[in-house]
C-alpha cells in the first residue's frame, strides 16, 4: 500500500514531502568526512536496462561509493552520482568526502590510480576469487544493501533524476544504524533547521 493511501493524503503531497525529507537527511550528511582507512569502489544504478550490464551500462547513473573500514567492519558511508563519469570527476568526489590523511582501500583497476595523492596512502588490491575477502568488501556489501533498498522499500528502481536523494535517505539511515531509537527525533530536528523547500526545488 503506498504511503499517500496510509497517510489519506495525495500521492503528490506525499512525494513533495519525502523529497524534502531526503533534503534534510542531505544536509545532515554534508558535515561529517569519513577517515581512517576507507573503501571505495563504483557501481551503476538508475533502472533496468536491458543493454550492456556493468561498466559501461547505458541509460544508467555511475555512482562512486565509499565505506569506513573498521576492523572489516563498515563505519560510515557516502555514496555520489558522478555527473561526468569522469577521472577529474571521480577524484574531486573522493577529495570532497575524505579526511587528508586517510587511507584508501580499492580494487585493481588502473582507473583507480588518479587517487594517488587524495590520502594518505593508496592501496590497490586485486581480487583472486569472488569468494575471497577482498579489499572493498564493505564497498560491497553496501552497494548490495543499498540497490535492496531502492527495490524492496519502493517496489521499483527509482528515477535517475532523483537518484542522488534516495541514495542521501539510504546513507542516512545507514549510517545511524546503531542508533535507531533516536532517529525519528533527529530527522525532525534536522527537518526545523533546514530552510524551507520550495515545490521548484525538488521537481
Amino acid at each position: 500500500m503506498r504511503a499517500s493511501a496510509l497517510l489519506g493524503m495525495h500521492y503528490t503531497t506525499v512525494w513533495n514531502l519525502m523529497h524534502k525529507l531526503r533534503i534534510a537527511m542531505a544536509d545532515r550528511l554534508e558535515g561529517p568526512l569519513l577517515s581512517g582507512y576507507v573503501e571505495i569502489d563504483d557501481a551503476f544504478f538508475g533502472g533496468r536496462s536491458r543493454k550492456k550490464r556493468g561498466r559501461g551500462a547505458f541509460g544508467k547513473k555511475q555512482v562512486c561509493i565509499m565505506v569506513e573500514r573498521l576492523n572489516r567492519k563498515a563505519g560510515d558511508a557516502a555514496m555520489v552520482v558522478m555527473a561526468r563519469r569522469d577521472a577529474s570527476d571521480y577524484r574531486s568526489i573522493v577529495a570532497a568526502h575524505l579526511e587528508p590523511m586517510t587511507h584508501i582501500r580499492t580494487d585493481g583497476l588502473p582507473r583507480n590510480s588518479i587517487l594517488h595523492g587524495v590520502g594518505a596512502k593508496l592501496i590497490m588490491d586485486k581480487i583472486a576469487k569472488p569468494e575471497d575477502h577482498g579489499p572493498i568488501e564493505n564497498a560491497d556489501r553496501v552497494i548490495s544493501l543499498a540497490k535492496r533498498h531502492l527495490l524492496g522499500t519502493y517496489h521499483q528502481y527509482c528515477s535517475r533524476a532523483h537518484l542522488q536523494r534516495f541514495l542521501n535517505e539510504f546513507c542516512y539511515r545507514f549510517n545511524r544504524r546503531y542508533e535507531w531509537h533516536e532517529l525519528a527525533t533527529r530527522l525532525v530536528s534536522a527537518c526545523a533547521l533546514h530552510a524551507p523547500v520550495p515545490y521548484a526545488a525538488i521537481s
